[in-house]
């Protein structure tokens, strides 16, 4: 939009458009002092938002310096370890208490890796209870921990404007036992990695009078039918339950549970194949959820301490009767997770890939294969399978598959890649919500790999092999301006200037890069290629392992880049003078 067209808009929609519309940073650096003295007026009263998710290293440390003029207007914050390795420790060394953002509504902390200061981090978090903080989602993984879990989760249970909370762990077998003593109103609640005990719920149903929606991990390792009545009350709001179960017999207490949610709309239940025996369901769902129009039960073939007891075909048969046949939204599956988590590699805790939801068990991983429960189908319907969000697929699944359509896939991996899976995948996948796409161990397909970027356009993330992205016969790929993140890492590949080139016409505006190549300095070509580059990953060959001390001593607050470093890879979070220093050419050519 030209100045004249903003000038001529009035305050009120210019607010509405600095408050809702533009990040924080770029109001102080496009508009601030910029314009004329309305704008700068107008600036000195609006509520600003920061999102620092993925953001360059000089723009963060300019927001660092200019925050504490603005924190009393700050509304969103948004904090990622994601692509900014040391973005968590700077920001917290400056503001170790959130008590000077009185106007903070919402709060995002994303924290991965052992690197991480989790005290500090545990200390900010105490201070919300000087704030109004509405939504707060907080996910410490792989490796970052705080001190004391349960006095930050007390904490947090106290906060009574609190409305939306999630709260990610790294499975801890540890089960939690709430004591709520505070009157919350929480509307939305997600807590994984923790598993709640029955007491919790019911303590949950007491003191959440409000809540829509909750999806939680269940201990009833100890569960016992002998145990007295629970303490629940009527969750008269309650429409979607998401309950994932470690172990045991649990349909005598969901069945005293489920007398306390009459409004349930959708319920996804998820454990082992003890209690999948379609009778007590039934009868637990006619008896106490009238309003019930989505369900879906779900097990592994791979769980700790059952997995020789299911056979897809036996369990799934027991469900061929006329009430779960003809329930069009109620699926029953089995499902096989992979186990060794191919999508993964030696660098997947440097680059922060995979899931960031965890489980006790591998329920968490992509799924590779799936059985579900025959229905009814002479008029050719399409049964949804929303529950699973992260499908690895390495061969055409069978055609009883066409008929069970995947809404709300988020990840999706393929191996062995040809045109009748991609086929497959636009036919029976929700491409337009897949925000990670893995794509490995194929030939050169290089008509349907374009075919799926095509039908894929909202995908942030791909990870591909070099060949199969630049094929050496004058294929390409079509431009797509949407991916933020790349990653070559799978096998060593050349990184020429040609290379660097085709990269930046196939996706411009890359922001985050993952290579592995002994052409490191062709690094210093990505400055004009990919001006929004904010983070390069690569691995550094044995031949220079002598450099390895150089980087680390860098890592400095005034250095031209931050970096994180897991073994001989190392992720450099970018300043503006990054590609000018001398030591990039010490990598020569082999």
């Amino acid at each position: 939009m030209s100045l004249s067209k903003l000038e001529s808009l009035p305050n009120e929609l210019l607010l509405d458009l600095f408050e809702n519309y533009i990040d924080g940073t770029d109001l102080l650096t496009v508009f601030l002092h910029q314009f004329n003295e309305r704008f700068d007026a107008l600036l000195s009263q609006t509520r600003i938002y920061f999102n620092f998710i993925g953001c360059h290293l000089d723009t963060f440390r300019y927001s660092l310096r200019v925050l504490p003029d603005y924190a009393n207007r700050i509304t969103k914050l948004a904090l990622s370890e994601r692509d900014t390795p040391g973005q968590i420790n700077m920001f917290f060394a400056c503001f170790p208490s959130f008590a000077p953002f009185e106007q903070l509504r919402s709060l995002y902390i994303y924290c991965s890796g052992q690197g991480i200061n989790s005290k500090s981090v545990q200390t900010a978090i105490l201070t919300l209870v000087d704030t109004k903080i509405e939504t707060l989602t907080v996910k410490m993984i792989k490796g970052a921990c705080f001190p004391s879990w349960i006095t930050v989760i007390s904490t947090i249970f106290t906060l009574t404007t609190l409305r939306r909370l999630l709260l990610a762990f790294p499975p801890r077998y540890t089960t939690w036992k709430a004591q709520l003593t505070t009157l919350l109103n929480i509307e939305h609640l997600t807590v994984t990695g923790l598993q709640c005990d029955w007491n919790t719920l019911a303590s949950f149903s007491r003191y959440m009078p409000h809540l829509k929606y909750l999806n939680v991990d269940v201990d009833d390792h100890f569960f016992s039918p002998l145990v007295a009545h629970y303490q629940f009350v009527p969750m008269l709001k309650l429409r979607a339950l998401f309950l994932y179960f470690c172990n045991g017999s649990i349909i005598g207490v969901l069945r005293q549970y489920f007398d306390y949610t009459p409004a349930l709309y959708r319920l996804t239940v998820d454990g082992p194949d003890t209690f999948f025996e379609p009778e007590p369901w039934q009868a637990l769902i006619e008896a106490s959820l009238p309003q019930l129009r989505h369900f879906t039960l779900s097990t592994s073939i791979f769980r700790p301490r059952h997995q020789s007891n299911i056979y897809p075909t036996n369990l799934l048969t027991l469900y061929n009767n006329p009430f779960w046949m003809t329930k069009l939204n109620f699926n029953i599956i089995v499902i096989d997770h992979e186990l060794q988590g191919r999508y993964e590699n030696a660098i997947s805790e440097i680059c922060d890939s995979g899931n960031d939801i965890f489980r006790a068990d591998v329920s968490h991983r992509p799924v590779i294969q799936w059985w579900a429960a025959d229905k009814h189908n002479s008029h050719g319907h399409v049964y949804y399978l929303n529950t699973i969000t992260r499908l690895c697929i390495s061969s055409l699944p069978d055609s009883s598959s066409h008929q069970y359509y995947f809404k709300n896939v988020t990840f999706l991996a393929l191996y062995n890649l040809n045109s009748r899976l991609v086929e497959w995948i636009l036919n029976c996948v929700n491409c337009s919500k897949i925000r990670e796409l893995v794509i490995s161990f194929s030939d050169k397909e290089t008509k349907a790999i374009n075919l799926l970027l095509q039908s894929t356009v909202n995908i942030q993330s791909l990870k591909i092999d070099f060949d199969h992205l630049i094929p050496d016969r004058g294929a390409s790929i079509r431009r797509n301006i949407h991916l933020k993140r790349l990653d070559l890492s799978n096998e060593p590949h050349a990184f020429r200037k040609k290379d660097i080139a085709t990269i930046a016409q196939y996706f411009p505006f890359l922001e985050h890069l993952v290579i592995n190549t002994v052409d490191l300095n062709n690094v210093p070509l990505l400055e004009d290629h990919l001006p929004k580059l904010s983070t390069l990953t690569f691995r550094l060959p044995e031949r220079y392992f002598h450099i390895l001390n150089y980087f680390t001593s860098l890592d400095s607050s005034f250095s031209p880049f931050i970096i994180r470093q897991a073994e001989n890879w190392i992720k450099i979070w970018l300043g503006d003078m990054a590609f000018h220093q001398v030591f990039w050419q010490r990598f020569t050519k082999i």
